[in-house]
């Protein structure tokens, strides 16, 4: 049985993951401005569905600046065209799984590094245990991870090679995106349900945030690469953790912008 794959999302012109998370499939025939809807993203699988789907696999430690250590870890997912779970990682040998980032001491206690397919690398808390995540036949990815207590979390969706799939996601964040998504007649995101504040670091990348009711502040990267790539691609992680821990959540948010 395979997690099961639900809404959040523009109905008839997506892929439906079940996690929270936008993520177009094809938006052709859309090019009316629409209203984001940020949520809280909710579990949409069983304990046993996810144990079965989502394998934790050591791959050793991971190297990080001044001699620092965390376990690294690589975490399955479905294979979206055939039969069986995707694990291709990159187990931690002398010449790889080093990074060019640091970490402090408290934080290299608390956090570990994952590598899910078509996701890439990230940080999160090591001892958060339950996750979703799926791609889908054209390579967009998605995950959420969550607190044991489900009142924190993580996100991340990577749009792969789909131009509308980019656009469209992208347009919320991106002038050159909304331009582009209302000129091909894509579905464009004019606005969001609660305000959302936006830093330009570059003409690819935006750091943002936004406040859902009751609950944590949500901060976030977007990057985009533009017209010109060979591969227009968007991707995005958000953070939602408690105040108290707004320092490992800038290191999570902090690793992604170097790697990704």
């Amino acid at each position: 049985m395979r997690l099961r794959l639900s809404r959040y999302v523009y109905s008839l012109c997506c892929l439906i993951i079940g996690l929270g998370l936008n993520l177009v499939l094809s938006t052709t025939g859309y090019a009316k401005v629409h209203v984001y809807q940020f949520g809280f993203p909710k579990r949409h699988s069983t304990v046993a569905e996810r144990a079965r789907v989502h394998q934790w696999i050591p791959l050793g430690a991971a190297q990080f600046q001044e001699g620092v250590s965390i376990p690294a870890y690589g975490i399955t997912i479905e294979d979206p065209i055939e039969e069986g779970l995707l694990k291709d990682f990159t187990f931690c040998q002398p010449v790889t799984c080093h990074f060019k980032f640091k970490l402090n001491a408290a934080q290299a206690q608390q956090l570990a590094v994952y590598q899910v397919q078509g996701l890439g690398w990230f940080l999160a808390p090591r001892h958060w245990k339950t996750i979703e995540a799926s791609m889908g036949p054209s390579g967009i990815a998605a995950l959420v991870m969550f607190s044991p207590d489900g009142t924190q979390y993580l996100s991340m969706d990577d749009t792969s090679a789909c131009v509308g799939c980019a656009l469209t996601s992208a347009s919320l964040f991106f002038q050159e995106a909304a331009d582009e998504a209302r000129k091909n007649d894509f579905w464009v995101y004019g606005s969001s349900n609660v305000p959302l504040k936006k830093i330009l670091l570059n003409q690819q990348t935006i750091i943002y945030s936004y406040q859902l009711p009751a609950h944590y502040p949500s901060h976030g990267v977007a990057k985009f690469t533009g017209m010109q790539a060979d591969i227009v691609n968007f991707r995005r992680m958000t953070v939602s953790l408690a105040p108290e821990d707004k320092a490992l959540a800038q290191a999570i948010l902090n690793f992604y912008l170097l790697t990704h």
